[in-house]
């Protein structure tokens, strides 16, 4: 049974966006499926942001503007979750593009069975449609025991290219954290997951994300993306639920990112520093058993970010990756 009849809400966070929030809405507005309701929620811009979301809301009923105070990408989001109104849920970020069949694609795989859905993504830089975009309609299955193994795959636990029941997170009041920086879609997408049965990943290109230098990834000075670790750690202790393939994926992920910190660490004038740095070392101590249950592919790969990622990250900061 399709479910093609029901109303979709797309919740767009908005900070200083004016460079690319047009192109970005006109890509939703144009969608193919037309029951949505947009939701822009303003967090806090200085630019002209606030006017473009106007003209938006002027011409197309179907748009609604939130202004508020700037809390962060996830104070944003949830302040969308406490307003929609649609049977299913979007995000879409102020600087990146969908094709026009996203929602459509979507929907058209829905059943009732189904809680969750996500598809593949483009990243770019420039042009959007300058490579082939992969269109190929196949679709993997996921269920209650293999459900998490999405959100490591090709997939990843981005929020932006996936839907929800909105029922799901009403029913069991699942919202960003709002004291992380990093990782949050990630822990979003894990609590999510509890309470699903049957996923479906679209292997479409659905997806357009711009690839940028102003995320806090990218920034190799800035204090927030230590918060990375507050992520996982929170999605450590439900550990045990997770299939043995995605335990094992998690423990590799953390550990590259304790690696990581270190040699972030270089680059850091924080009065925090010395006590994220005792932190990370007694996390590499503690994780040491859960290391020796990787393959040897990851142990290397591991290896290589102990012991070389400060130069990767020195080449990084030499092709001037902007600093907060």
């Amino acid at each position: 049974m399709k479910m093609s009849n029901k109303c979709v809400s797309i919740i767009v966070p908005i900070y200083n966006s004016e460079k690319y929030l047009t192109d970005c809405l006109e890509s939703i507005i144009n969608q193919t499926y037309k029951n949505l309701e947009i939701i822009l929620i303003d967090d806090g811009s200085t630019d002209n942001s606030k006017r473009i979301c106007e003209t938006f809301v002027k011409n197309d009923k179907r748009v609604v503007y939130i202004r508020k105070t700037n809390g962060g990408i996830s104070s944003a989001r949830n302040k969308g979750l406490d307003i929609c109104n649609g049977q299913y849920i979007c995000f879409v970020d102020s600087d990146d593009m969908i094709d026009k069949n996203y929602i459509m694609d979507f929907m058209n795989c829905l059943q009732k069975n189904v809680d969750m859905l996500s598809c593949c993504f483009l990243k770019f830089s420039k042009n959007v449609f300058s490579d082939n975009i992969v269109k190929n309609y196949k679709k993997v299955s996921y269920d209650i025991n293999n459900k998490y193994k999405l959100l490591l795959s090709t997939s990843k636990g981005y929020v932006w290219n996936k839907l929800y029941k909105r029922d799901i997170i009403i029913k069991y009041n699942i919202r960003f954290n709002e004291k992380i920086s990093m990782c949050e879609d990630l822990e979003f997408n894990f609590n999510y997951l509890k309470y699903c049965n049957y996923v479906i990943y679209i292997e479409n290109q659905n997806y357009f994300y711009r690839v940028s230098s102003n995320s806090i990834s990218k920034k190799m000075n800035n204090f927030k993306w230590f918060s990375i670790y507050d992520s996982y750690n929170l999605i450590f202790k439900n550990f045990d639920d997770y299939d043995i393939d995605t335990q094992k994926k998690l423990i590799y992920s953390y550990n590259r990112f304790l690696f990581e910190g270190l040699s972030r660490l270089k680059y850091i004038d924080n009065c925090g520093k010395n006590d994220t740095q005792k932190f990370i070392y007694a996390e590499i101590k503690k994780q040491k058993s859960k290391r020796k249950k990787l393959d040897i592919v990851r142990k290397i790969k591991l290896f290589i970010y102990h012991y070389f990622s400060m130069y990767i990250f020195d080449f990084m900061k030499n092709r001037n990756i902007k600093k907060l």
